[in-house]
């Protein structure tokens, strides 16, 4: 852009720089603290699903022991029994502390941490249980939690008398299956509670995600129309100090000269549509030089993506409104497209006179675009194995079983959870761990199909899901074949690490229609499978796959 001679009050137009300048800090600043805020909510949502995966998975060993420890008599099930309900008592202790009015965080801190949830993570759970208390979705979710600690406590009172009768000298093997029934009848009123707080916790994520992302909207609305109201009174005082308007040409210039040095790309048109100058930014963002541009239609710039139709809507509302902005597809000289925000203006005279001059300021917002898709990714996937993870897996599920039903087709399910995990975490650590997790995730994707979907739940366990079989016996031929992979050792380091693997199937429509209902029969049939002796598959429905 060309020069424009210096002001005649320069210390006005410092201030004038000034004042320009603080609102679009203050816009960048207060945006930026938003998407921080918005990183952190997510982030502690994704915290709670981990949590909620924890605290299924130890409740259903707690169970597992308890029964082993009826028919064993051993009291290393009793104390493993104790382990696995440490983690939903943890958790227990920690929701009845922040609900006082005036909780004690290190106590609330200690019971997340016994429920085995990441320390970094903890006080974000604290504080999203504490503020968003009142919320729907969240008070729907901590009164299942709560159903959940109440059952936890029946089960307790169960377990201890079990345990009485076993180590008393005159036990009673008909009480001994009384107590095993109503164990067991707790166990089956656990599951819908943890699938339903699952899916709560799903529908407060994508509550939180749209309340963010209108706060954003709104606050980048509001600020623009502060800093847009400030820089229309900066440029009245000055107007009145220098004490009569300028012609537009020089108006244009000044305006150029104060946008020189912005990040986005600033395009001048004249009337009829052709470029009489442009900003540094310019060549930055498109790559073409300022002689490359002037004497030009801007349609240059945009990609043949948009049609005819396009381009006469974003004039026709520049004609009749003054101004158009919104999101194009933009082009760059080397021919790469990339997604841009276009804010079209016209300039008059004055405020009923002629169109002087159109001013297009152009930002690229590549990155923005990245960044949205990385929080949508984040939300719906397992952060250790890249897999989707529950809500993710519950999603993708209901649109299968959708079209199955549609199509009268068939749909298996396989339940997988590893043997031996916890014993590798408590040898080797949580990075040998995770590293075998990583590499049981990259094996059952090489086992199925690409249509099929293959998910992480939590902890050590998984679920594939194969859209489409002929018969129950496909889902067998795929458990065999997974139990070959994961069978076989995972080297970590100079370790060889070896697991295998219980899987429980279920198929619909034999077992049910519902992904919640398939879920629970293939988890049965899984633990079916770890009391067969492990490292082998179970069928929900007896004689399925034969």
């Amino acid at each position: 852009m060309s020069a424009t001679p210096g002001p005649r009050h320069p210390r006005l137009f410092g201030s004038r720089l000034l004042l320009m300048l603080l609102p679009l800090v203050t816009i960048v600043a207060c945006l930026l603290l938003l998407v921080v805020a918005s990183m952190e909510v997510l982030s502690i949502g994704r915290a709670y699903v981990g949590g909620e995966g924890l605290w299924s998975k130890a409740q259903k060993d707690a169970v597992y022991y308890l029964v082993r420890y009826a028919r064993s008599r051993e009291e290393n099930d009793f104390r493993r029994y104790h382990k696995a309900l440490a983690v939903p008592l943890g958790d227990r202790t920690a929701r009845i502390e922040l609900e006082k009015p005036q909780p004690d965080m290190g106590v609330a801190y200690r019971g997340f941490i016994e429920g085995r949830n990441h320390p970094d993570d903890v006080e974000g759970m604290a504080t999203l249980f504490r503020r968003f208390r009142n919320v729907t979705y969240i008070d729907k979710a901590i009164g299942i939690w709560a159903e959940g600690d109440r059952l936890i406590a029946q089960l307790q009172d169960a377990a201890r008398r079990l345990h009485r009768e076993i180590t008393s000298a005159r036990s009673d093997e008909v009480t001994i299956g009384q107590l095993l029934f109503e164990i067991e009848a707790i166990n089956e009123r656990l599951t819908p509670l943890e699938d339903a707080f699952s899916y709560t916790l799903g529908e407060a994520s994508r509550w939180m995600h749209g309340l963010l992302t209108q706060l954003l909207v709104l606050t980048a609305a509001g600020l623009v129309a502060v800093a847009a109201m400030a820089m229309a009174a900066v440029t009245r005082r000055l107007d009145r100090a220098e004490g009569a308007l300028r012609r537009s040409e020089e108006r244009l210039r000044l305006a150029a000269q104060a946008l020189e040095n912005t990040a986005e790309a600033i395009v001048i048109t004249d009337t009829s549509r052709t470029i009489v100058s442009v900003n540094k930014a310019f060549y930055a963002i498109t790559g073409y030089l300022p002689e490359e541009a002037v004497g030009r239609a801007p349609d240059f710039m945009i990609s043949t993506r948009h049609d005819e139709r396009f381009y006469a809507g974003l004039w026709h509302s520049v004609d009749e409104h003054g101004r158009w902005e919104g999101e194009i597809h933009s082009a760059r000289k080397s021919g790469e497209i990339y997604p841009a925000r276009l804010s079209l203006s016209a300039v008059r005279e004055n405020e009923l006179g002629a169109v002087t001059h159109y001013v297009g300021v152009l930002k690229d917002i590549t990155e923005q675009k990245r960044y949205e898709e990385r929080l949508e990714y984040l939300a719906r996937h397992d952060a250790l194995t890249r897999l989707p993870n529950r809500l993710r897996f519950l999603d993708r599920s209901r649109e299968i079983l959708s079209r199955a039903a549609r199509h009268h087709g068939a749909v298996g399910l396989l339940f997988i959870d590893l043997d031996g995990f916890k014993g590798i975490n408590d040898l080797h650590g949580h990075s040998a761990g995770d590293s075998l997790l990583r590499s049981a995730a990259e094996r059952l994707l090489s086992c199925v199909r690409e249509e099929d979907v293959v998910a992480r739940l939590g902890g050590d366990e998984f679920c594939v899901l194969l859209d489409g079989i002929n018969d129950p016996r496909d889902a067998a031929v795929a458990a065999q074949k997974l139990l070959g992979e994961l069978g076989r050792p995972f080297q970590h380091g100079d370790h060889e690490l070896s697991v295998s693997a219980s899987i429980g199937i279920s198929c619909y429509p034999q077992d049910g229609t519902g992904i919640d209902t398939l879920l629970q029969r293939a988890d049965a049939a899984m633990y079916r499978a770890k009391d067969r002796g492990r490292n082998n598959y179970q069928f929900s429905s007896e004689g399925a796959g034969a």
